[in-house]
């Protein structure tokens, strides 16, 4: 629904509001990274102050970052975009009912 609403007002930017695979997976991998390191920074902190506070601090700088880092497509994550396939010519076929089809039937009789 966003993404439409942005299309309609932003013509331009209709490509540019989607990440494909390899950067999801990319944006992963940085955020998991980011958080498991701010984690690990805010646990000798916290340990080293010994306070809570400053553990959550810390690991919440690190959410912080790493939303900002991969939550927008930035394009290092519209590298790799799809290549569909162009859509075939119409064969005009027809689809039969189940009256029109000929042989036999695997119900009763």
């Amino acid at each position: 629904m966003f993404e439409d609403i942005v299309a309609d007002y932003f013509p331009s930017l209709k490509n540019t509001i989607y990440m494909d695979y390899e950067g999801q997976k990319l944006a992963e991998y940085i955020m998991q990274i980011i958080i498991t390191v701010f984690a690990a920074i805010g646990f000798i902190f916290g340990y080293y102050y010994d306070n809570f506070g400053v553990t959550m601090i810390v690991f919440g700088t690190g959410v912080a970052l790493a939303v900002i880092i991969t939550l927008p497509p930035w394009p290092m994550f519209r590298s790799h975009p799809l290549n569909w396939r162009t859509p075939k010519a119409d064969t005009s076929t027809t689809i039969k009912s189940p009256k029109e089809k000929k042989g036999k039937s695997k119900g009763r009789k």
